[in-house]
């Protein structure tokens, strides 16, 4: 068994909570806490934080996501929503959450997505992901509003093919997927994928579709520039045969 990963299950709903703690029993995910609402001051007295965030979300609710991140900068948070929505889905991903899942979602799928977020990817529902490709459809639509890169610091802009390259990464394609869509050689995508890597200033293919995924909203502004550099393509974790139905893997 892999090592223990401490959890945190958050919902103001009593029978969530004992419910998602039940389904997590046997699996290596060790519910520490449940609690309607986070207790920050525990922490301050060197008791272990979480390394991973279970919160039960709405319309009214999503903020927590915020203020989790915030305190606990390295931890985990996937966000089980009550309502599916794309705009909830957006909401939390800006505020922090690597993952969304809808309540209809099984015990097994449930530990199998967090098995992904804890492997630094992430979970969408596939049903929503879809929706999001609609803003990038069109680069020259993505023209401003993002100011800053991940890490904060002043952002320049992505060339128009980085930007259709970037949208292949938010739907979990490789490249040579990409390539085809796009008609260019596979080594051109690698080349394209390192320089989006240098300029949102992150380290992988799943932390720059996520990038992509919070700032969608607002748009990605798109400037003239290319670049040559070399990039090995990430591994992606594959879902099992059964799981056609169940939250898209990035």
């Amino acid at each position: 068994m892999s090592d223990i990963i401490e959890t945190a299950v958050l919902s103001d709903n009593a029978l969530l909570r004992e419910g998602i703690t039940k389904l997590l029993d046997g699996a290596r995910f060790h519910v520490s806490q449940r609690t309607t609402s986070l207790d920050l001051h525990r922490y301050d007295n060197g008791q272990q934080a979480p390394d991973l965030f279970i919160v039960v979300i709405d319309d009214m609710s999503c903020s927590i996501v915020g203020d989790i991140k915030r305190q606990f900068k390295s931890a985990k948070i996937v966000a089980l929503a009550l309502r599916g929505s794309r705009e909830l889905m957006h909401r939390a991903m800006q505020l922090g959450a690597v993952g969304y899942l809808v309540e209809s979602v099984s015990a097994q799928d449930l530990i199998t997505s967090l098995e992904v977020v804890i492997a630094n990817g992430a979970v969408f529902p596939p049903e929503l992901l879809s929706q999001l490709s609609e803003v990038a459809v069109e680069p020259q639509r993505l023209l401003q509003g993002v100011q800053r890169r991940a890490d904060g610091s002043p952002f320049q802009g992505l060339s128009v093919r980085e930007v259709s390259i970037l949208e292949g990464l938010m739907l979990g394609e490789s490249n040579k997927v990409i390539a085809r869509k796009l008609e260019i050689a596979e080594a051109t995508v690698k080349v394209h994928v390192k320089a989006i890597l240098r300029k949102v200033r992150v380290r992988n293919r799943t932390q720059a579709a996520m990038w992509a995924m919070q700032n969608a909203v607002t748009r990605i502004p798109v400037v003239e520039e290319a670049d040559t550099a070399e990039a090995a393509p990430m591994p992606m974790i594959p879902a099992r045969p059964d799981m056609a139905s169940a939250p898209r893997h990035v």
